[in-house]
């Protein structure tokens, strides 16, 4: 601390810089050091019933030619450790007592760990020793979680300081996960597991320990920074932070939450990997007793949110799909059964606009009377035409319309597409890829590019019967499609699928893919951004270092300019 104002019973301690600066004052205005050093040590010295008994000790120590620093040194050794094992017995009173006495101290290393220790276990530290903390930084780094918490909760700056880097690795690690969460033949991963597994949202559970208000802190700016980015993994974090407590037992935070039930149901439904009548009916109760409890539509915003989470929604397709199949077994209408019905709805839910949720409440929204009176019966269609070996038309009007204006339900045809390529059908997967051919709003959905061509490398080096073949199609349809290979996030999955199979492959199918995505982006001029991202340059760059003298003149320039004008910047 600057300048720190050291008392004892009214009296100054000499303690670093203040002594020093105290004797070059006073040596500096007298005619005589002598006195003045005499009186110095006099009044510094150990007081004297303690003085009689030390001074035949120093002098031994003396004769024995050891040095009064490290005498002093040890002595403050053993006196320091003795007070901090001490300090976890006092009482609160004690503490505070400690504390107002040590604080003035914690500038030097040799005393630190007193004030530090005593703010540890102290129940609540006062803000005017939080506030000088805050003030130094380099006192701040020094202190234990258990003071920091106390920090951010006066200073919420710093708090938002630290958890911004820790959201951003969180989003990137949680992207990788996402790559197989709409693969269906996939079992998703236990969901207490993989909060086990991830360090830094176990670091955000312990930041936030069973403070509420630094809970609420970080879920705010997690929804702020959501509204502002879309990212749906923040949609996970929302939801990670709250079981993460739960996990922990932390009963004094989560329980506050007013989404705290309806998120521990959900959990309970990941973790069994399907949705049972029962639990189905205990959701629409919880978002009943959610929508008449609140007076506002903000909760409604935040529900959504948790219905956005992908692995929450990788469920509910399949169990849209799952009861689907049922209703067409059955020789059912879709609208006619509930359970669909239901599923529908909170599938729909998650992925309302902004101003609609802050409009409705749940009931309001629930998804337009053609999705499912036209949609469902057109994507049955298509499953029993699949089964009957019969001409499929998934470019009809309905799912055309549905697929470019329904979120929710393009989750359920990209599913689809998955299960038509699992099963080699490229003609179905063939015209899923032509909906999105100029509609650039599927660049979104990385999720699902990332697994079609996890699919598609797996295919390339399997020795199953109609594989290869299945992906050679694939690939030269999307490739065939500039609206589809031009989109960021499957260019980016084209070299990477080209990067893993080119040894798979004759030399001149991998010299025509490439030459094709390139030309289709020079072609088109599209704007290439997504160039600007160190992944994607170095995936060119190894292209270009393995191929580039057998691409045209023309293309390998234009490449290579674009990388050098995104290596510049």
């Amino acid at each position: 601390l600057t300048d720190p104002q050291l008392q004892r019973n009214g009296k100054t301690n000499m303690i670093g810089k203040i002594g020093g600066d105290f004797i070059l004052k006073e040596l500096s205005n007298c005619s005589t050091p002598g006195p003045v050093i005499d009186a110095f040590q006099k009044e510094n010295a150990l007081d004297e019933e303690y003085a009689d008994t030390s001074e035949p000790i120093f002098a031994l120590l003396d004769i024995l030619d050891v040095p009064k620093s490290e005498v002093y040194k040890g002595i403050l050794h053993r006196l320091r450790t003795q007070l901090l094992a001490r300090i976890d017995s006092l009482t609160d009173p004690q503490l505070q007592s400690l504390l107002d006495e040590c604080f003035s101290c914690i500038g030097f290393p040799e005393l630190a760990p007193v004030p530090l220790k005593v703010m540890k276990c102290i129940s609540a530290v006062p803000s005017r020793f939080l506030l000088k903390l805050a003030n130094n930084e380099e006192l701040y780094m020094k202190c234990p979680l258990e003071v920091k918490r106390q920090i951010w909760e006066v200073e919420e700056t710093l708090f938002s300081n630290e958890i911004m880097p820790l959201i951003r690795q969180y989003i990137k690690i949680n992207q990788l996960d996402l790559r197989k969460v709409m693969d269906l033949t996939i079992t998703i991963r236990n969901p207490k597991n993989r909060r086990n597994s991830n360090e830094i949202l176990k670091k955000l559970v312990s930041m936030i320990g069973n403070c509420y208000k630094l809970y609420m802190i970080l879920i705010e700016t997690v929804k702020e920074i959501y509204y502002e980015t879309k990212d749906v993994g923040l949609c996970t974090l929302r939801n990670d932070l709250l079981m993460g407590l739960y996990d922990n037992e932390v009963l004094e935070v989560y329980s506050k939450d007013p989404c705290h039930k309806l998120c521990i149901l959900i959990d309970s439904i990941l973790r069994e990997g399907r949705i049972a009548s029962r639990k189905l009916g205990d959701i629409f109760i919880s978002l009943d007793e959610l929508s008449s409890a609140s007076n506002n539509n903000d909760i409604t915003a935040d529900i959504a949110m948790i219905f956005r989470n992908p692995y929450i929604v990788s469920q509910l397709v399949r169990s849209v799909w799952e009861r689907l199949s049922r209703v067409l077994n059955d020789d059912k209408l879709p609208r006619a059964d509930k359970e669909l019905k239901r599923l529908v709805h909170l599938l729909h839910f998650g992925f309302q606009d902004d101003e609609s949720l802050k409009m409705n409440n749940f009931g309001q929204l629930a998804p337009p009377d053609s999705i499912l009176k036209r949609f469902y019966p057109s994507l049955g269609l298509n499953v029993i035409s699949h089964e009957l070996n019969q001409e499929v038309y998934m470019d009809q009007g309905i799912i055309k319309d549905v697929f470019r204006n329904d979120e929710s339900s393009r989750k359920v045809i990209l599913h689809y597409c998955l299960t038509r390529l699992r099963a080699k059908d490229t003609r179905t997967v063939e015209l899923i890829i032509d909906l999105m051919e100029d509609y650039p709003e599927i660049d979104s959905e990385y999720p699902f590019f990332a697994c079609f061509f996890e699919m598609l490398i797996e295919y390339q080096s399997s020795s199953e019967k109609g594989a290869s073949e299945c992906a050679n199609q694939a690939v030269e349809h999307i490739i065939n499609c500039p609206g589809v290979s031009n989109l960021s996030s499957v260019h980016k999955e084209m070299i990477r699928y080209i990067l893993a199979t080119y040894n798979s492959l004759p030399l001149e199918t991998v010299l025509e893919y490439i030459q094709n995505l390139i030309s289709n982006l020079r072609r088109t001029g599209t704007k290439l951004e997504f160039l600007n991202e160190s992944k994607i340059k170095k995936q060119y760059l190894i292209l270009m270092k393995r191929f580039g003298t057998s691409i045209n003149n023309e293309d390998t320039n234009f490449i290579r300019t674009c990388l050098a004008d995104h290596t510049d910047q």
